[in-house]
């Protein structure tokens, strides 16, 4: 008899010491549902070298009851380099986990209880936002495109994206220049600025942005630097005049926006020259993806210059099993 009380005992220990170290205690770690990102800010500097200056802020809450210990953000950018992070005004270590298509910045370790909030800063430096599009002399423009994609993993609140273009540069008004309408836009003075808002972002759901630009070529003329300047300062405030206007008329040519309209030698730009004679290398058609693989392209990049050669008439697109064929069209 004693050994079966014994045996009892044993049992009901085993099952207390599982019961105490199960997923299901308090100690344990809050879900995704539990943290709410509000009044999220994220802010993308433009260069005209290239590189782009991303801020991302916003104040995290823990809606749930446990502890959370470390704060997780997707950034729709392939790769990214940190240059600080901090929670409530003190640095914090920040760790990248670079995907197929947006980097993985994780946070931590941070203190967060239950009920309570923590102002989360982190800035971030990329050479693979912006593309350029190709050039206009007659113009004297570099045209260039920026595309963001928002995708959180938590819920999004009182939601803000800000574009602030390179200094000098002006929108390309030869084409439809913002995706979708922005909510306000200004200047500081040297860039161009345009401003988004969304009350609310699930998970699972996207955002895109487009700003498609051009920045001044510099040419030798016997002009002071600083006249110069002033001059492509003026050219930026007028831009900021004529953006109010492409605005008004952006929902009527959101079918256009990712044609780029650039006028070049032979009727066409050197990207759209290089993929339609690598499609003719490949006998006429092809995989888009190969396209972009081969050539070394975005598939944003590739998939807007396919449809600006589809709309003339030099491509068609057809969809065959899980993926796009790309045909040339023959004279």
């Amino acid at each position: 008899m004693m050994s079966v009380g014994r045996k009892k005992i044993t049992i009901l220990l085993v099952i207390a010491v599982l019961f105490f170290f199960s997923p299901t205690s308090v100690n344990a770690q809050t879900t995704d549902a539990d943290i709410l990102f509000s009044d999220v800010v994220i802010e993308v500097g433009m260069n005209a070298n290239g590189t782009s200056h991303i801020i991302f802020s916003a104040n995290v809450t823990n809606t749930g009851t446990a502890v959370v210990t470390n704060i997780d953000i997707r950034i729709e950018v392939r790769s990214i380099e940190i240059l600080r992070a901090t929670v409530d005004g003190n640095s914090v270590s920040a760790s990248n986990s670079e995907r197929e298509r947006y980097s993985l910045v994780s946070l931590g370790p941070v203190q967060l209880d239950a009920g309570s909030s923590l102002l989360t800063i982190v800035e971030m430096r990329s050479e693979t936002l912006q593309e350029q599009l190709g050039s206009v002399e007659e113009r004297g423009l570099t045209l260039e495109n920026m595309i963001f994609y928002v995708r959180p993993l938590h819920e999004f609140r009182q939601f803000k994206f800000v574009a602030v273009l390179p200094q000098h540069a002006v929108l390309d008004t030869e084409s439809p220049s913002l995706f979708p309408s922005p909510t306000s836009n200004h200047t500081n003075g040297l860039s161009l600025v345009f401003v988004w808002e969304a009350d609310q972002i699930l998970p699972g759901q996207e955002r895109v942005y487009i700003v498609k630009y051009g920045i001044p070529m510099r040419t030798h003329v016997n002009i002071d630097d600083g006249v110069n300047d002033i001059l492509l300062f003026l050219i930026a405030v007028l831009s900021g005049a004529m953006a109010v206007i492409i605005v008004e008329r952006a929902p009527r040519m959101i079918r256009a926006i990712r044609t780029p309209k650039i006028v070049a030698q032979g009727g066409v730009t050197q990207q759209e020259n290089d993929i339609l004679r690598f499609l003719s290398k490949r006998g006429g058609s092809c995989p888009q993806r190969e396209i972009y693989r081969e050539l070394d392209m975005s598939q944003s990049l590739a998939s807007m210059i396919l449809t600006g050669l589809e709309q003339r008439g030099l491509i068609r697109r057809f969809r065959e099993g899980r993926e796009n064929m790309i045909h040339i069209v023959e004279e």
